[in-house]
């Protein structure tokens, strides 16, 4: 996980999560972003933001 320790967001959770895709000939990866923005309007709720990519 990369965390920020210092910076412009007040929390910043950054993670890669990888398994084998379903035909396992392909590696499935999860991307997570939670995080926090400095300012409004992002700043009244906390945020997640996901994606994979096979």
């Amino acid at each position: 996980m990369d965390e920020q320790v210092t910076g412009p967001f007040r929390r910043w959770h950054h993670t890669h999560t990888f398994e084998p895709a379903h035909d396992g000939a392909a590696t499935l990866m999860t991307d997570v972003v939670d995080f926090a923005a400095p300012c409004r309007p992002w700043a009244r709720s906390p945020r997640s933001w996901s994606s994979s990519v096979t």
